[in-house]
């Protein structure tokens, strides 16, 4: 302030004695009239330095105030981060030792509070996924995947004494109860992977909709896994066991779709599919219908070893790429409309049987929507 006032007092004197010293030459009274305003000026001078000065130290207190104020609402802002991740991960920690618990309706409370935070909180989905997919893929036996030695456990039991009656009757309660978990955080994956979009390449309209997920339940065991109308970054099915329907009709898998040595023992439905990338079904056992009719393969599709004990339907699907059928067919398989892209240089393996046949002209070679020519499978007597 000190250096402030030194500086006006000796801008409005200098600019005065200046004008004084201009006025020294002149007559009377011109040389007074001149002085004065030699003062005048002076004066106004150094009230204008002060001001200007006054001016720029007001801008310099409001930049500092502002910066100031900055680093306490990014201080704030951390703060408030700091203590929502700390929520977080205690909540987290909280619904993961749930899951952990011998009783189900604690699980089951674990399994929905996960689902709430990954709700809540966008960039958390991905590890609570893998959470729940991780407890689906634990070995939980139930009713219908006993083994022999515990089949005849439970036959030794209800023959027995009331004790033996006792103890069966309290591991099936055990077991019902665990497949009503499983069934709950089945249930979670399904609903938040559904995006009910109005047409193929519209927005969702689920608002639960958890986008870009990547599933991995390989070597699980799934009950009644309706997975129709799902979206899903990636697939990872090897080695998993589905009892009940396994259903994905019109399922979209934005990446690897893996089913390699799966197990389907009631029908495996993928009606209307649609695999982006390259799909596997290597080694996987369909022990009743499988529904392949109108999926799109965008990429490789692989079905080598795998056995069809039951009816195979692959009518009116399309290939874009290679596809490799060097599997067992106990039954019949059919390909009636499915459609072979022709113009690009890949090697393919269709079942005994069926041949590709080439289109009659250039608009039965089309297909509307998809690029390039197009061929039909058919059976050796129309080809």
């Amino acid at each position: 302030m000190a250096a402030s006032a030194v500086l006006v007092i000796a801008g409005g004197s200098g600019v005065g004695w200046w004008l004084w010293r201009q006025a020294d030459g002149l007559s009377e009274p011109i040389r007074t009239q001149e002085q004065a305003q030699a003062v005048r000026v002076g004066l106004a001078t150094a009230g204008g330095t002060g001001a200007a000065l006054a001016l720029l130290l007001a801008v310099r207190r409001q930049r500092s105030t502002e910066h100031d104020l900055w680093l306490k609402e990014q201080a704030a802002a951390d703060a408030r981060h700091d203590a929502t991740e700390r929520r977080i991960t205690e909540l987290y920690t909280k619904a993961v030792e749930q899951l952990g618990s011998d009783k189900a309706p604690v699980r089951l409370g674990g399994l929905y509070a996960l689902e709430r935070l990954a709700q809540a909180n966008e960039e958390h989905r991905q590890t609570i996924v893998d959470v729940i997919c991780a407890y689906l893929r634990m070995p939980q036996p139930c009713a219908e995947e006993l083994s022999d030695t515990e089949v005849q456990d439970e036959q030794h039991a209800a023959a027995g004494t009331a004790d033996d009656r006792r103890i069966g009757e309290e591991r099936a309660q055990l077991r019902a109860e665990e497949r009503q978990v499983r069934q709950a955080a089945q249930r979670i994956l399904i609903n938040h992977l559904r995006p009910d979009r109005r047409t193929n390449f519209g927005e969702p309209t689920n608002t639960n909709f958890w986008a870009g997920i990547n599933l991995d339940l390989s070597g699980s065991t799934l009950h009644d896994w309706h997975f129709d109308q799902c979206e899903v970054s990636s697939a990872d099915f090897r080695g998993t066991t589905f009892h009940g329907l396994a259903s994905f009709h019109s399922t979209v898998f934005r990446g690897f779709a893996g089913f390699v040595g799966a197990t389907f023992h009631r029908t495996a439905r993928f009606s209307s599919a649609t695999f982006r990338r390259s799909a596997w079904f290597i080694e996987a056992a369909f022990h009743e219908t499988a529904e392949f009719e109108e999926a799109i393969f965008h990429d490789s599709c692989w079905f080598d070893e795998a056995a069809f004990h039951q009816f195979a339907g692959f009518a009116k699907t399309t290939f874009h790429s290679t596809a490799w059928f060097d599997a067992t067919f106990h039954d019949t398989i059919r390909f009636d409309g499915a459609r072979v892209r022709l113009d690009q240089d890949i090697t393919s393996d269709w079942p005994a049987g069926w041949q590709v046949r080439e289109p009659t002209s250039a608009s039965e070679g089309r297909i509307d929507g998809s690029e390039g020519v197009w061929g039909f499978l058919v059976p050796p007597a129309d080809a």
